[in-house]
């Protein structure tokens, strides 16, 4: 894609907004394919609950501070879910007080439709750009990743 195709008048999108529109209709097309394999039920955000790494064996808090979500409101659609039967709050064993999040066989079988959509749609990326490109795409991208996870993970001055 040419910057020419994005051109609105405004200065060049930043690779983070660039990043942000392609995930913005990434998730767009993945919906579309849940919404075409029968899971009527699902709205776009609790689709995006189920991603990688997996919520199985997260806390309610836990995914709600990665979601960047009150408690309450992933509270709100996690029974959502587990009424609609994709998953369970169980008694965290470690911890009484606390749920852990288990997907029943129907959330498993929503989670492989999205890991089979989502390769999908790379394979379709992978026809736009090139096998080559994509690959790069991807190594650039775990590297960064990896960069910054290591970052978020060290201590700094004033922790020391």
């Amino acid at each position: 894609m040419s910057s020419k195709s994005l051109d609105s008048g405004f200065p060049p999108p930043t690779v983070g907004a660039l990043l942000r529109l392609a995930w913005l209709r990434f998730r767009e097309r993945i919906y579309q394919r849940v919404q075409e394999a029968g899971y009527t039920d699902l709205l776009p955000m609790h689709v995006m609950l189920f991603r990688y790494p997996t919520i199985e064996g997260l806390r309610p808090t836990q995914l709600a501070e990665q979601a960047g979500l009150s408690k309450q409101a992933m509270n709100d659609l996690l029974r959502q879910l587990e009424s609609m039967g994709y998953l369970e709050r169980r008694r965290d064993p470690a911890d009484g007080r606390a749920r852990l999040i288990t997907l029943t066989g129907r959330g498993q079988r929503l989670m492989d439709l999205l890991y089979r959509v989502s390769s999908e749609i790379a394979e379709e990326w992978e026809q736009q750009v090139g096998k080559a490109r994509l690959d790069a795409l991807r190594a650039t991208l775990v590297e960064i990743v990896d960069s910054e996870r290591q970052n978020r993970d060290q201590p700094t001055s004033r922790t020391r």
